[in-house]
């Protein structure tokens, strides 16, 4: 029985080391494969003339080396198209694509409203997940952990007393989906805790708190630290008398 025990929590030991790795190595591999996957098609089929469902004449190693070198050159591509972003030509430039890409039919739906996510999100001014916050919900008495996504402004703001928020309250443990709500700042307490935390409190089911700190983002009190009595209060030790 003690041996099956020393097995199991080491096992259980060692695959909470392992496991990450491998997970990390996996997901870095798929989506290195799916990104540079259908350019590397391309370049087979037009540049080194090999049929489409014919078998690649490119070595496993060769393959590796071409897709860094795609995903490399999408990376520089990135870093040179938001360098023209920031220069008064460029912006010309992208403006007048927008035009034309915001007069495609259908298309244009899903164009601006991802763009405006990308930019609401990757703006270096954005309160997107800026704090992280407790807010009663689903229902009075119950709290639940959400994120400050932004200032609500226009008509919801008008209609509202007092500066409101919009808050994403995710599901645990998938936060990719979860609820909106919109909230008054006296509606939902702030807490101390970084958004990675919080983030890592919500995928766990709460099983991962903060390192030293309480739910509440007050600080833990070290070990053996006593908690100050208020005068005339009375301890529950053996022997011990109230103060005269």
């Amino acid at each position: 029985m003690r041996a099956q025990r020393w097995l199991r929590d080491n096992f259980f030991a060692g695959l909470a080391i392992v496991l990450p790795v491998v997970l990390s190595i996996f997901l870095f591999v798929w989506v290195l494969a799916r990104i540079t996957g259908g350019v590397q098609r391309l370049i087979e089929k037009h540049w080194l003339h090999i049929p489409p469902g014919a078998p690649s004449t490119l070595s496993d190693v060769d393959t590796f080396f071409l897709r860094v070198v795609i995903l490399v050159a999408m990376i520089a591509a990135t870093i040179f198209v938001g360098w023209l972003a920031r220069n008064i030509l460029g912006r010309h430039l992208i403006r007048f694509g927008d035009r034309i890409l915001e007069k495609i039919p259908l298309f244009n739906r899903i164009y601006v409203v991802l763009r405006q996510m990308s930019q609401s999100m990757l703006s270096e001014k954005s309160e997107m997940f800026s704090e992280v916050v407790l807010v009663e919900f689903p229902r009075p008495g119950l709290r639940s952990l959400a994120f400050i996504t932004g200032r609500s402004r226009g008509e919801i703001q008008d209609k509202s007393e007092g500066e409101v928020f919009t808050l994403f309250v995710p599901t645990s443990p998938n936060p990719t989906s979860g609820y909106m709500i919109v909230a008054a700042e006296t509606e939902f307490e702030r807490l101390d805790m970084s958004v990675e935390e919080g983030m890592k409190m919500v995928i766990s089911g709460g099983a991962v708190l903060p390192e030293g700190r309480t739910l509440m983002g007050r600080k833990k009190a070290p070990p053996g630290h006593a908690k100050p009595r208020a005068a005339g209060e009375q301890t529950d030790k053996p022997g011990a008398s109230a103060p005269s």
